[in-house]
């Protein structure tokens, strides 16, 4: 059977601040100033898959919220995501016409029709 006392001691210097933090969050859990260390060292991201879990279906349903108001407010002509041209000094005396195609629906971006003279 393996010896599982701690046999290692090792020492930390803590500003006072430090010191009185690891003391409170100690405290909070009902553990010594070593057990809270001996748990902050055991911890892993990989220990809390529901964690991640929830994480991600929080940063879905923020795109989708997301998305929703980019389709209310095109619904109400209130804004768009307007995706545009920059034309060059070469081509701008040979630019004809732009058009927003507001009618174009399917996505909050509004196609952008350039019109060039070749």
């Amino acid at each position: 059977m393996a010896d599982n006392r701690h046999k290692v001691v090792k020492h930390f210097r803590f500003t006072e601040t430090e010191a009185k933090t690891l003391r409170k969050f100690a405290k909070m859990y009902g553990m010594t100033d070593s057990d809270y260390m001996r748990f902050l060292l055991s911890q892993n991201p990989e220990d809390y898959p529901e964690i991640r879990q929830m994480l991600s279906e929080l940063i879905n349903e923020v795109n989708h919220i997301g998305n929703n108001i980019n389709q209310i407010a095109r619904k109400n002509n209130a804004g768009w995501g307007i995706d545009y041209f920059i034309v060059s000094e070469l081509l701008k005396d040979r630019l004809v016409s732009a058009n927003i195609h507001t009618e174009v629906l399917g996505s909050d971006h509004c196609p952008v029709e350039l019109d060039v003279e070749v």
